[in-house]
């Protein structure tokens, strides 16, 4: 009664209900569980598509993840431990399962899988500090067991080996080798892995040179070693800088980066990176991308706009230099910034927004980013898993699968790949084209992308129906365009465009298309200008190639007598002249190929009727008979002499049934008298000539009754 909902009617028992509630149940949980089937089969194929592992080999440096609760709230808490930990084996070759063991500290050895695992053999090297001074080196190897035991009662303090540096990740973005420090800047003690009995302990100090006899009362400080950028990345590829241009794209992106203080430096360096390396093989410019960077804090700022940035040397040094605001998280603001820069605009290209969020307290964003995908803008979100996910969901534009990720931070490089290519099905242009198609030519069309100074473009197409044989052509850097001659018609053929220059390196374009079927001409014929005396006649197609000359031949049905008109190659159309009214014609255009063989084609065509005079005038005057004392009505014309024939008056008389009355009179007669009409009767009067009747003139008679 509550909601207006109507009880079901008829009776039931305790029994019943109970089996049609089971019955719900056991099917409801049938269709959970199915979904649930179809959603970790497809979460692990996207995970097994994208994962990426390196082996770890014995005496690797790794850092393990932590996974307990010390440390602070959120995150706040580290997200590996503090302790360093070297592998000392694989469990088994065809797992990822490494046994490890701290590197300085005394502990257990501990069994962890992989994916706990994060390399950091770009870490410095840490230095024990003893707190008491030893004045001789170790003899024996009583001595050094004894001052083992002496040290194990000491607190030993680390020291970094090189300058300390905020991070885990330093902001910087430029790719750097991931290959291990050498050995030799590493210290003396560091100089082999841990040994493995006391007498390697002992031969080691023996072969100490003697200026080391004497136990150093301060530790030294090593030359720093180069700290490199995480493996996860790295670009350690040669062809990772060289990796071909995206020329494919036309459109705006605006990355909207949270950069509030909820964001941790380390989180923000990831996103920041993340970015850089997501953009970095699109071609940038008009014509190509435009690529800004809005920060999100108390304020809003744009790092820089669309326009600013035309290479990708620009993009990354200015990517380099970004430094977080902190502050608060004020996504409203940074959104109406967005709003101008992507839609008040004369640019009409495919917009994207790519917002980079944690996710916490995005703010009241329902609005704007509805505005903005009104107008136009597509808008795909990035953020980490302390996001609201329900906010991210209702804002994003659709398909929520390819434009919406929540991902660890520490994984965000898996879904590059798969975000880039979302943003190139937004910004997708066609950048080889064919505009114009016959049956032994095709014009292709193309953006330029090679600059005034330098460079040349590559051309080659072959047919499907013989791969084997290929042309090539190569043209200048200001081609736009390029026609293929000489193609065999109804045939399918591949053509591929690739820019060739020494400042970058672009992607190879190609386009597939079919020549239209062999048509000689003329195909077609068509007529057009109808007239009583003249018609137009056309046909196509236009071979100026093929075709010498046009012959047009025309003559009345059932006539015999044939007029001919000869036209150049480059006609296309004529206009016949001097033709009779209301007549049907032949028309035949035959055209003569240059190898002599002759293709014509007929038509029928009517000229229009020729237009009949008008009647000029028409009048009504009363008269009345004295003789009969009846009242008649005098009716007067004026009408064109040639070819009158007469005229025809129609008229309405008086009687019970109102009948209509008409006759026919001479053509000299220019008036008449009409009697007995009816009150108001409607008086026509059309003139008739030999070829029908002529638009006639009509009045209404008023009589007066006595």
């Amino acid at each position: 009664m509550l909601f207006s909902l109507t009880s079901e009617q008829g009776d039931g028992n305790h029994h019943d209900y109970m089996v049609k509630w089971k019955q719900g149940m056991e099917e409801a949980y049938e269709i959970t569980r199915e979904n649930a089937h179809k959603a970790a089969v497809r979460s692990k194929r996207h995970y097994d598509s994208k994962v990426k592992s390196s082996v770890l080999q014995p005496g690797d440096r790794v850092l393990i993840r932590n996974m307990t609760p010390r440390g602070g709230p959120g995150k706040l808490r580290n997200h590996w431990e503090d302790v360093v930990h070297t592998v000392v084996r694989q469990v088994s070759r065809d797992i990822p399962v490494y046994e490890l063991r701290p590197e300085k500290a005394k502990g257990r050895s501990r069994i962890l899988h992989r994916n706990l695992l994060l390399p950091c053999d770009h870490l410095p090297v840490e230095t024990e500090v003893r707190p008491r001074t030893r004045k001789r080196a170790v003899e024996t190897s009583e001595e050094v067991e004894q001052a083992e035991e002496e040290d194990d009662d000491d607190e030993y303090y680390p020291v970094s080996s090189q300058q300390p540096f905020e991070p885990l990740y330093p902001p910087t973005l430029t790719p750097m080798s991931t290959d291990k420090p050498a050995k030799h800047l590493q210290t003396v003690e560091n100089m082999s892995s841990e040994p493995e009995n006391e007498h390697e302990v002992l031969n080691q100090c023996e072969q100490l040179p003697d200026q080391q006899e004497n136990y150093v009362e301060e530790p030294s400080v090593e030359e720093p070693v180069p700290v490199p950028v995480p493996d996860k990345h790295s670009r350690t590829s040669e062809q990772e800088y060289h990796r071909p241009m995206l020329n494919c794209c036309e459109g705006d992106i605006l990355l909207l980066l949270d950069s509030s203080g909820s964001i941790a430096n380390y989180e923000f360096s990831c996103l920041l990176f993340f970015a850089a390396d997501l953009l970095r093989p699109f071609s940038l410019g008009r014509g190509h991308v435009r690529v800004g960077l809005l920060q999100v804090g108390t304020n809003p700022h744009l790092e820089f706009g669309l326009d600013v940035h035309s290479n990708q040397e620009s993009l990354q040094s200015a990517m380099q230099g970004v430094r977080q605001l902190k502050g608060d998280t004020n996504t409203e603001a940074a959104l109406g910034v967005a709003r101008e820069l992507l839609t008040e605009t004369d640019v009409k290209v495919p917009k994207i927004l790519l917002w980079l969020t944690d996710g916490v307290q995005p703010g009241d964003v329902d609005r704007p980013m509805s505005e903005l995908k009104t107008r136009g803008v597509s808008v795909l979100i990035v953020s980490t898993v302390h996001g609201n996910y329900q906010v991210l969901k209702r804002v994003v534009t659709p398909p929520l699968e390819s434009h919406l990720y929540s991902v660890d931070i520490d994984n965000i490089d898996i879904i590059t790949e798969d975000l880039r290519k979302a943003m190139i099905e937004i910004i997708r242009a066609e950048r080889l084209r064919v505009i114009d198609l016959t049956s032994h030519s095709a014009v292709l069309q193309w953006r330029p992308v090679l600059s005034e100074d330098s460079g040349y473009y590559e051309l080659w197409y072959k047919s499907m129906s013989k791969p084997g044989r290929e042309i090539r052509h190569t043209l200048t850097r200001d081609s736009s365009r390029a026609e293929l001659k000489n193609l065999q018609p109804e045939t399918t053929y591949t053509a591929s465009l690739r820019p060739e220059s020494n400042q970058a390196v672009f992607n190879t374009l190609t386009v597939t298309f079919t020549t239209f079927p062999d048509v000689l001409s003329p195909a077609v014929v068509y007529l057009s200008d109808h007239g009583p005396h003249q018609i137009r006649v056309s046909w196509g197609p236009l071979q100026l190639a093929r075709v010498q000359q046009y012959t047009v031949e025309y003559g009345a049905i059932p006539s015999s007598h044939v007029r001919t008109v000869t036209l150049p190659r480059q006609k296309n159309s004529t206009l016949l002249t001097g033709l009779e009214p209301g007549t049907q014609y032949l028309v035949t255009v035959t055209a003569l190929q240059v190898d002599g063989k002759e293709r014509a084609m007929s038509v029928r065509a009517c000229t229009l009727a020729e237009a009949l005079p008008a009647l000029i005038d028409l009048q009504l005057e009363p008269a009345k008979r004295r003789d009969l004392g009846v009242e008649e009505m005098q009716v007067k014309w004026q009408a064109y002499q040639g070819g009158l024939r007469g005229y025809w008056i129609k008229w309405e008389t008086e009687n019970p049934h109102g009948t209509t009355s008409s006759m026919y009179l001479p053509p000299s007669s220019r008036s008449t008298q009409l009697t007995h009409l009816a009150p108001n009767s409607r008086v026509c009067v059309s003139p008739i000539y030999s070829s029908g009747r002529g638009d006639g003139l009509c009045c209404t008679a008023t009589t007066h009754r006595g």
